[in-house]
């Protein structure tokens, strides 16, 4: 059964589908439509960009908590979309370009997208010391993530990597394979 409300800012009547949640309201929604709602969250963060670090500051941790409640909410939803996410990028061999000095890091990943999002996480996921004591000190702005190769064929993952190692010789390389 799909309900109608109208929107107080725009007026129309639309499906309740079209509302975002709202605890505080007698019906469960919020009193204007995304649309509407989309609108002027845009307007409100051009007139006071500011506001978003100082709400910040005002709620440490509270962002994360948000975001970990609707993880588990819909986790089905996040974890398919993750999915989507990583395949679209593949497999491959990648390379991380310091821009100030040209030191390079070589590596392969099943999934290019999240590795890179690995290597310049705050929480610094990747275990090259070389490379995330760099990204330490440069700050990852100064860093460049060039994927070299896609690879289908993951069997070959390894041996793709090793080559380009020996092609390129890359400074933040721990392990050289000869």
């Amino acid at each position: 059964m799909n309900l109608l409300k109208t929107c107080a800012k725009c007026r129309s009547t639309k499906s309740t589908t079209e509302y975002s949640k709202c605890q505080k309201s007698p019906d469960g929604l919020q009193y204007q439509c995304k649309e509407c709602n989309k609108i002027t969250s845009a307007k409100f963060r051009e007139l006071r960009p500011e506001y978003a670090g100082e709400w910040d500051k005002a709620h440490p941790g509270a962002k994360l908590k948000i975001t970990m409640r609707w993880i588990d909410n819909n986790y089905n939803r996040w974890y398919e979309a993750i999915k989507r996410v990583n395949a679209s990028w593949g497999a491959g061999v990648y390379c991380i370009v310091n821009k100030l000095n040209g030191d390079a890091y070589i590596g392969a990943s099943k999934s290019l997208r999240f590795r890179r999002y690995q290597h310049f996480s705050k929480s610094g996921g990747h275990t090259n010391k070389n490379l995330h004591a760099a990204i330490k000190q440069y700050g990852k702005s100064q860093f460049h993530f060039y994927i070299l190769e896609q690879i289908t064929d993951l069997n070959l993952l390894r041996e793709r990597e090793k080559a380009w190692i020996r092609h390129l010789d890359p400074a933040y390389n721990i392990v050289k394979y000869i």
